[in-house]
């Protein structure tokens, strides 16, 4: 069960292809769950077989940008409408300014849960959890 931790990359979230919030914090975790398969007349397992895919990204620190959050049709002042049924996109890029890389990429991603903080007019978190349905890239 491979497990991520992004701390010195930069990290991004899109709205409608909007760059809506800039990223502190992200762990990332794949998870394969195993099923047991017997054979016909068997009750002995065979193998384990992994049966989906589950990526869930989890944040801890990021700021809202507030323009583009508006453009996005994203707005702080009601989570609800603005979180609930929205599809991400997190993309983790290498750290060299030079040229920077896309390293790892979720998509269809939704928020599962959040806890939020509004400080000097820019929405701030202290976490969030998103599912996605899909992940490509790796870290190396």
């Amino acid at each position: 069960m491979p497990l991520f931790t992004w701390s010195a990359n930069q990290c991004s979230v899109y709205v409608a292809g909007i760059q809506i919030i800039l990223l502190q914090d992200v762990r990332a975790e794949d998870r394969y769950p195993l099923e047991r398969v017997s054979g016909i007349g068997s009750i002995r397992g065979m193998d384990l077989v992994p049966t989906e895919a589950l990526y869930s990204i989890t944040v801890s620190g990021f700021i809202t940008r507030t323009q583009q959050a508006i453009s996005a049709g994203v707005w702080p002042e009601n989570a609800d409408v603005a979180l609930i049924g929205k599809v991400f996109a997190v993309e983790v890029f290498s750290t060299d300014p030079a040229s920077p890389r896309l390293l790892r990429k979720y998509t269809d991603a939704k928020v599962e849960s959040g806890s939020f903080n509004l400080v000097s007019h820019r929405q701030m978190t202290l976490a969030m959890t998103l599912q996605a349905l899909d992940c490509s890239g790796t870290l190396t």
